[in-house]
C-alpha cells in the first residue's frame, strides 16, 4: 500500500512470486506471474551420498536469518556457507539485519567462519563444485520480513532440479 502510486503508474508487473500477484493487482492489472529460471542446476542431477555436508548458498546479508535458525535448530552435521564475501555493502546489511535480531553484529568483513560454519567465497564454478559434493542443501527464510517471505524458492528449485535434498 505504501507504493501504491508507484504501482499504478506501471504498465504491467511481472513477479517470481505467486502470493504477490493479488496483493499487486489491485493497483496493476497487468500483474503476471514468471516462473523463476534454474540458471544455477546442476547439467546432470548430483549422485546421492550417505555422509557429507550440508550446504547453504546466498547473500552475505541473509546470513544472520541462517545463523539464527541454526542455533535454534541445530542439524548435526557440518554446514558449509558459500556467499559473496566481498560485498562490502552486503556486509553492512548483514550488521544491520545481525543488529535488528539481536544477534552480535560485530561480523567481521570477510569471515572464514560464522558461527562456527565455514564460509566460502561464491563463483559460479564453486557453487557447481559444492552442488555436486554436498549431501543436502538448505535454505532459511526469515518469513517475519515481507520480502523473506514473499522471496521464491529459487535455490530449492534448483536443488530438485539437481538431484540434491533439500529443506
Amino acid at each position: 500500500e505504501h507504493d501504491a502510486a508507484l504501482l499504478r503508474a506501471c504498465a504491467m508487473l511481472m513477479v517470481h512470486c505467486e502470493r504477490l500477484v493479488p496483493l499487486l493487482r489491485p493497483h496493476c492489472r497487468e500483474t503476471h506471474f514468471v516462473e523463476h529460471y534454474t540458471r544455477y542446476a546442476l547439467p546432470e542431477m548430483a549422485d546421492y551420498k550417505e555422509d557429507g555436508f550440508v550446504l547453504w548458498i546466498g547473500h552475505v546479508q541473509y546470513l544472520p536469518y541462517l545463523l539464527q535458525w541454526l542455533v535454534h535448530h541445530p542439524i548435526g552435521r557440518e554446514v558449509r556457507l558459500l556467499t559473496d564475501i566481498d560485498s562490502e555493502k552486503g556486509w553492512l546489511r548483514a550488521r544491520d539485519n545481525a543488529a535488528r535480531l539481536g544477534l552480535p553484529s560485530d561480523l567481521p568483513d570477510a569471515a572464514r567462519t560464522l558461527g562456527g560454519h565455514a564460509v566460502f567465497r561464491w563463483s559460479e564454478r564453486r557453487q557447481q563444485e559444492m552442488m555436486r559434493a554436498c549431501k543436502a542443501a538448505i535454505d532459511v527464510k526469515h518469513t517475519e520480513l515481507f520480502s523473506q517471505h514473499h522471496k521464491p524458492p529459487t535455490k530449492v528449485q534448483q536443488y530438485v532440479a539437481s538431484g540434491i535434498p533439500c529443506a
